[in-house]
C-alpha cells in the first residue's frame, strides 16, 4: 500500500531508504559474533565476500541499497553477497537456483546498473570460481 501511495519515483526511493535504515537498524546487535557461511567460490583481490552481519550492514549503508535484508538467507546458506572493488564499486549477491550457484545481481551504489566492465569482470571471475 505504501508503494502504491508513492506519487513520484523520487518518493519511492525516499521508501526505499526508509526500508533499508529500518532493517539495518532492527538487526543490530541480534547477529554479532555470527560469522556466515563461507561461499564455494572464493574471492580475490578486487572482489571480497562479506563474512558477518557487520560487514553487510555496513555494505547496505555505504551502497544505499536493502543487501543486508538478505541476512536470513546468507544465514540458511543459500545466498552470498560479495563487495567488487575494481574496476568500480558494486555488490554482487549469487544464489543456488535449482541446486546450481547463479549471479543473481550486480548493483553499485543506489541501486545503480554496473558497466559492461564490471559485469565481465564478475562473471569472468565467477565463470572461473564455479
Amino acid at each position: 500500500q505504501r508503494i502504491r501511495r508513492c506519487p513520484t519515483f523520487i518518493a519511492l526511493v525516499a521508501l526505499h531508504d526508509r526500508f533499508v535504515e529500518m532493517v539495518n537498524q532492527r538487526n543490530i546487535g541480534k547477529f554479532d559474533g555470527v560469522v556466515f557461511p563461507q561461499a564455494p567460490i572464493t574471492g580475490n583481490e578486487d572482489i571480497k565476500q562479506i563474512m558477518n552481519y557487520q560487514e553487510l550492514s555496513l555494505e547496505g549503508k555505504k551502497m544505499h541499497h536493502c543487501i543486508a535484508s538478505y541476512v536470513n538467507r546468507i544465514l540458511n546458506n543459500e545466498y552470498f553477497v560479495f563487495q567488487v572493488f575494481e574496476p568500480e564499486r558494486a555488490t554482487v549477491g549469487i544464489h543456488y537456483q535449482k541446486g546450481k550457484l547463479k549471479v543473481d545481481q550486480i548493483k553499485l551504489a543506489c541501486n545503480q546498473m554496473p558497466s559492461e566492465e564490471t559485469k565481465e569482470k564478475v562473471f569472468y571471475w565467477f565463470s572461473n570460481e564455479n
